[in-house]
């Protein structure tokens, strides 16, 4: 629907040219909406730029709980996982957002990748104790207890926890 082989392809008159890939692309995403099941849980963290890089600047993915709160809260940390090369903060969202209804500030953090980056696991230890280092920083900003920051992870993001707090 909406797509001519004659203008959205290549030479070959199959393969879409950019056009055709964009008319694909939204039909693909209008069929999958109108079929799949609303997510439970539309997750809306805060992002906070904590770093800049090269590539564009590092954030850290803030779930906050709800209301005011007359003393500072605890806080975690997460480091996704992904061998070093690969990840995202999203893998801690579910976490994030659990801890955040159960009175925790939870914060999923970026870091550079080999992949992304074109770095090694020195600059993603590097920018996970930056990511605390900012935080403590800005723990009256967060409504967060500077002395009862926890970080935590998933394979190399637990390295990147344990090499934080050492």
């Amino acid at each position: 629907d909406g797509f001519d082989p004659r203008t959205d392809t290549v030479a070959d008159m199959v393969h879409p040219n950019e056009s055709g890939a964009a008319k694909m692309t939204q039909r693909w995403f209008e069929a999958l909406v109108r079929v799949m099941e609303k997510p439970p849980v539309a997750y809306q963290p805060r992002l906070v730029p904590y770093k800049k890089t090269a590539k564009g600047d590092l954030m850290l993915h803030v779930f906050a709980p709800a209301g005011k709160s007359s003393a500072p809260r605890p806080a975690v940390v997460f480091f996704f996982g992904g061998g070093w090369k690969r990840g995202t903060p999203l893998q801690f969202y579910p976490e994030c957002h659990w801890l955040a209804g159960r009175g925790l500030v939870a914060i999923s953090a970026d870091y550079r990748t080999a992949i992304t980056h074109g770095t090694s696991p020195f600059e993603s230890v590097a920018d996970a104790k930056s990511a605390i280092r900012w935080v403590r920083e800005h723990a009256a900003d967060l409504g967060i207890d500077p002395r009862r920051i926890a970080a935590s992870g998933a394979s190399a993001g637990g390295h990147l926890a344990a090499a934080a707090g050492t």
